[in-house]
C-alpha cells in the first residue's frame, strides 16, 4: 500500500516507541497531529486511519508483547531522580551534575552542568563544600529555599548517597563503591496545625514559640513577625532566644535549618535512597493495607486511611492515580474521626481482574465487590464517594444497594456525556477518547507504550505530558506531596498492565445521566472551577437534568481537586 509522507512519519514513530519507551511523547504527538489536526471529518479520518495503519498497529503491538515489560533500565542516578516526586538532582565529588529531573530543570533559567551553576552565593557554596568535604558529616545539609529564591517557601535538602548498580558514568570510570555523590531535593514548607503541634512537642516549644519558629523559617524577619503578631520587637527577640535555647540552636539560621528539616520530614528522599519498604514507612499508622477473598475466588486488596473508627467513607478511585490521599489529608481525617476505605478495583494494584466483565457488567461486578467488602468489614452503611471515573462505579453501587448508602459524592466527574464535548478536552485526553470511540485497536498499543515509559523510570514525564495543557493541575503538581501520591497511584494502575485502564476508558465517553437521575438519593458534586478534563459546564448540565443534586465549586482547583483542596472534601463529609 502506498503511504503519504505523514503516514510514513507516524508509522516510523509507532515502531520507534514500541522499541524505545523514551520516544513515547514523539509517537503520541504524531498521533494527535494525525487524528486531531486534520481538516477531514472525524469519520473519514478514522476510516482512513484503520485502512492504512491497522496492520502496522497490530505488528507494533505484537513486538511490544514479545518484548514484555522491562523495568527501570536507566543509569542509577537518572533512575533515582526520576522517582522523586519533586525537585531533584545528583552531583558527584567533582561537583559535576550527573542527573537532574524535569521539575528541577524547569526551575533554572539556563541549564546547569556543575554545582557552580547553582543560583547560590559564594558563601552558601562554601558552606556546602565544607559540609561535603567533612567525613564526620553523615546526615543531611538543610537550608531554606528562600536563600536561593525569595519567592520559594520550602527547604533544600542534600544527602550523601552511594551509587547503585547501572550503566552511568560513575560505574564505567570509577570505583563506585568508594565514590560519594550528593542528592539534592527540594520540598515545600507546609506548617499546618498538626506540624506545629509536633514541632512544639519535639522541642518543648510553646504555641507562640512554634509559630514564631515557623515564621522565621518562611523568611520573615523578627521586625515583620512583631508587626504581624502586634507585639514589640523586643518581645519577639526574647522569644527567639527561648527558641534557640530549647532547640539548642546557635542562632536564627540554625533555627531555620532545624524547622525546615523537621517539616520536610525527608520522607521522599530518604525512602528513595534507602528503599524503605512500605511497611516500615512512618505513615503506616495512617495508611493500612489489607485484602480478602471474594465469593467467586478473586482476591481484593484495599487500603484504610485516616481514623480506625468513626464516620466511614468508601472512596472508589479514578483511572490513573490510585487509592492514596495526601498524608496531610489523612492526618486531618484521623483528627476528625473519618475512616476512609479505598478498594482497588479489579485489575488495579493487587486486586484480581474480573476476566469476563466489561462495560455494564463490570460496573455491576464492582458494585457487588464493594458490598462484599462492607460485609467483610462489618459496615452496614457508608458515604460512597467516586473520584473521577470512580463516580460511575459509585452511581451503580447506589442503584443496586441504596440501603447501604448514607450519602453519594462525586469528585471531578458527572455521569453525563455528549459527543460534541470531545473536542473540548485537552489534547492528550481527547486523543484517548477518540481512540476509545473510533479506533479501539490502537488503544492497547498507546497504553502499553505509556506503561513502558513509566517502567523505564519516566513517570514524571508521563504525568507532565498528560497535564501540560491544564494550568490548575500543573500548579498542583508543583506540590511534592501531591506529585508523590500521583506517582504512587500510577504504580497501582500499571501493576498488572493496562487492561483495567482500557476497560475504564469507555465509561468516560458514555452517558449515564438517565440511570443517575433515577437513583434513590441525589449526588453531591465537589468540582474544581478550573477543571479542563471535565469542565464545570458538564456538571451544571447534569444538575439541570437532576435538580435534586447539589454542587460545591472549589475556586482555582482543577481535576486534582481532592489532592489539592482536600479540606473542602473533608468538610463536606464531616
Amino acid at each position: 500500500m502506498k503511504h503519504d509522507k505523514k503516514n510514513d512519519g507516524l508509522i516510523s514513530k509507532m515502531y520507534g516507541a514500541a522499541l524505545a519507551p523514551e520516544k513515547y511523547d514523539s509517537f503520541m504527538n504524531s498521533l494527535e497531529e494525525y487524528l486531531l489536526d486534520g481538516t477531514s471529518t472525524g469519520q473519514d479520518v478514522d476510516k482512513k486511519f484503520e485502512a492504512e495503519l491497522g496492520d502496522h498497529v497490530k505488528t507494533a503491538y505484537a513486538i511490544q508483547k514479545k518484548m514484555g515489560r522491562q523495568k527501570n533500565e536507566l543509569p542509577w542516578a537518572e533512575a533515582l531522580v526520576q522517582q522523586i516526586p519533586g525537585f531533584a538532582l545528583i552531583f558527584d565529588g567533582t561537583e559535576k551534575i550527573l542527573a537532574i529531573n524535569q521539575i528541577a530543570q524547569d526551575g533554572f533559567e539556563s541549564p546547569i552542568k556543575t554545582l557552580a551553576d547553582f543560583p547560590a552565593t559564594e558563601t552558601q557554596l562554601d558552606q556546602l563544600r565544607h559540609w561535603m568535604q567533612d567525613p564526620t558529616q553523615t546526615g543531611t545539609f538543610v537550608r531554606p529555599a528562600y536563600d536561593l529564591d525569595p519567592n520559594c517557601n520550602g527547604a533544600i535538602i542534600i544527602r550523601k548517597v552511594k551509587p547503585g548498580p547501572g550503566s552511568g558514568p560513575l560505574n564505567r570510570h570509577r570505583d563506585h563503591e568508594q565514590e560519594t555523590c550528593f542528592l539534592v531535593t527540594g520540598v515545600e514548607l507546609y506548617v499546618d496545625d498538626l506540624t506545629l503541634k509536633l514541632l512544639g512537642t519535639a522541642y518543648e516549644l510553646t504555641d507562640a514559640e512554634g509559630k514564631i519558629a515557623a515564621q522565621l523559617a518562611s523568611g520573615l524577619q523578627p521586625v515583620d513577625i512583631a508587626a504581624q503578631r502586634q507585639v514589640s520587637a523586643n518581645t519577639i527577640r526574647s522569644q527567639i532566644k527561648s527558641i534557640q535555647r530549647k532547640m539548642q540552636a546557635k542562632g536564627v539560621p540554625d533555627i531555620v535549618r532545624l524547622v525546615c528539616g523537621f517539616t520536610a520530614g525527608l520522607a521522599s528522599s530518604y525512602q528513595a535512597v534507602n528503599k524503605i519498604p512500605a511497611k516500615d514507612n512512618p505513615d503506616r499508622r495512617l495508611r493500612r493495607e489489607a485484602s480478602f477473598t471474594l465469593r467467586d475466588g478473586r482476591h481484593m486488596a484495599y487500603m484504610e486511611q485516616g481514623s480506625n473508627h468513626g464516620k466511614v467513607v468508601l472512596c472508589l478511585h479514578n483511572m490513573l492515580y490510585g487509592v492514596e490521599w495526601p498524608i496531610r489529608a489523612i492526618a486531618a481525617a484521623e483528627r476528625q474521626k473519618i475512616r476512609i476505605i479505598t478498594p482497588e478495583r479489579p485489575g488495579y494494584g493487587k486486586s484480581d481482574l474480573a476476566q469476563s466483565a466489561f462495560g455494564d457488567e463490570l460496573l455491576s461486578t464492582v458494585a457487588h465487590d464493594v458490598c462484599e467488602l462492607l460485609d467483610h468489614l462489618g459496615i452496614e452503611k457508608a458515604d460512597i464517594m467516586g473520584l473521577a471515573i470512580g463516580s460511575i462505579y459509585a452511581m451503580r453501587f447506589a442503584k443496586l444497594f441504596p440501603n447501604r448508602v448514607e450519602r453519594l459524592f462525586a469528585i471531578g466527574h458527572a455521569p453525563i456525556w455528549r459527543d460534541e464535548w470531545m473536542v473540548q478536552l485537552p489534547r492528550r485526553q481527547q486523543l484517548i477518547a477518540r481512540l476509545t470511540k473510533s479506533f479501539p485497536a490502537m488503544l492497547p498499543l498507546a497504553t502499553r507504550t505509556g506503561i513502558a515509559l513509566m517502567d523505564a523510570g519516566y513517570k514524571n514525564k508521563f504525568i507532565d505530558a498528560l497535564h501540560q495543557n491544564i494550568p490548575a493541575d500543573m500548579s498542583a503538581l508543583q506540590q511534592s506531596d501531591i506529585r508523590e501520591v500521583i506517582v504512587e497511584g500510577l504504580d497501582l494502575t500499571i501493576a498488572q498492565g493496562g487492561e483495567a485502564f482500557r476497560r475504564d476508558c469507555t465509561f468516560a465517553i458514555h452517558d449515564y445521566s438517565e440511570e443517575a437521575r433515577r437513583l434513590a438519593m441525589p449526588f453531591h458534586f465537589i468540582h474544581g472551577e478550573k477543571d479542563k478534563v471535565v469542565p464545570l459546564s458538564h456538571i451544571e448540565e447534569f444538575i439541570r437534568q437532576a435538580p435534586q443534586s447539589t454542587l460545591e465549586v472549589v475556586k482555582d482547583a482543577g481535576q486534582f481537586v481532592l489532592l489539592s483542596h482536600w479540606q473542602y472534601v473533608l468538610k463536606a463529609i464531616s
